[in-house]
This record gives structure tokens, sequence and C-alpha cells, in this order.
């Protein structure tokens, strides 16, 4: 069997990051991944990585709707363990003394790893400021860090960007994919600006 630890706070934090009523099915939930010990969610514009405690890895990964993990941390204190189980066809979800039995979803999850960069160009982006908003929440509160605590938005150009805090890049990170900006956009933007200065001087 193999079994992954996280706290409700944690699975709060995934929770937020997950969509709720995405097309794609299997996107509306959290992905153990028990062989790389991570839990993981993405709603194709953003993704939330976080390492968990995991014993008895295995080569299993298993994805669990957002209803059901949302179930068992409901009323949960912030500090409390959840446990995620899975024998090869059954997932438990446990809390205390509360335990609940849970089929997984049977798709194929996105390849999350192709999707993380392993470097970044530096190159400036634009972004949907509402969902950098809601990534580095749900990052925050997976690494359950006071709101002191700064994130960093590595930039990518065209491609995923990484967002993490300096020091626990090791711990968990996001990547948030840029908006597509077209360049006239942006130089009506600048024109707009630069009349609006003229006006005010």
């Amino acid at each position: 069997m193999s079994t992954m630890h996280l706290t409700v706070e944690q699975a709060r934090g995934l929770l937020i990051a997950a969509p709720q009523n995405d097309d794609r099915y299997y996107l509306n939930a959290v992905l153990f991944d028990f062989k790389n010990g991570r839990a993981v969610v993405t709603d194709g514009h953003a993704l939330v990585a976080v390492n968990l405690t995991t014993q008895y890895l295995s080569t299993d990964s298993i994805i669990i709707r957002r209803e059901d993990l949302a179930e068992i941390a409901k009323g949960g204190k912030k500090t409390d363990f959840i446990e995620v189980d899975f024998d090869g066809t059954v997932a438990r979800l446990q809390r205390g003394d509360r335990t609940i039995e849970v089929m997984p979803i049977d798709a194929h999850y996105p390849d999350y790893e192709r999707i993380m960069p392993k470097e970044v160009s530096g190159e400036l982006a634009q972004f949907n400021p509402a969902l950098v908003a809601t990534t580095e929440k749900a990052l925050r509160m997976v690494l359950e860090l006071s709101t002191s605590k700064v994130a960093q938005l590595s930039y990518n150009g065209s491609s995923a960007s990484v967002l993490s805090f300096t020091g626990y890049g090791d711990k968990a990170i996001a990547v948030v994919m840029p908006m597509r900006v077209k360049a006239e956009s942006l130089i009506s933007a600048a024109g707009f600006l630069e009349s609006k200065l003229a006006m005010a001087a």
C-alpha cells in the first residue's frame, strides 16, 4: 500500500488551484504521485506541485476528485493531518478517526514534469494578475507560510514561468503560463500612457 501525508492547510491550498468545472474532468481533482512523492494540481494555465511525506514508494499515481479531498478536510484544523492510502484499487482518505473510501478517477493526468521548466530565460512576459494572485495564495498555503514571505516570479518569455518562494523551491513550486498579448496592443497602451503624461505636463 502506498501512503502520502498532507495537512488540512495544504489540502485547502491545492483545492484553491484545482479547477471546479473544467470540461477535462480529470483536472477537477488532485494528482497524488507516489513515485515522486508529490501532489499536483493544474488547470492548464497554472500548476502547483508540492513535495509530501510518502511511505512505501511505488509507481502508482492516483487522481482524487476535489470534492473528496474537500470532504475529508472539511471542519479540520489547519495542522490536522490527512493520510492518503492506495492499495492498488481503492483510495482511503483519513483524518483523525474519520475515513472515507473513494475510487480514483480513471484517466491519464497531464505529464506535469514536462510542463515544469528546468531553467528560465528571464525574458519578460505579460500575466493575468488574478491568475498569479490565486496561484501565489495556493503555493503559500501548501508551504504553510506566513503573509510576510514574498513570492518571486521568474520570467520565461512565452513559456511557463516559475513562481516560488526563496528557500522553499525544493518543497513546492508553481508554474504560470503568460498571456498571449499582441504587439499592437502593447504599442496602443504605450501610446495612451504617453498621451496622458503629455496632457499632465
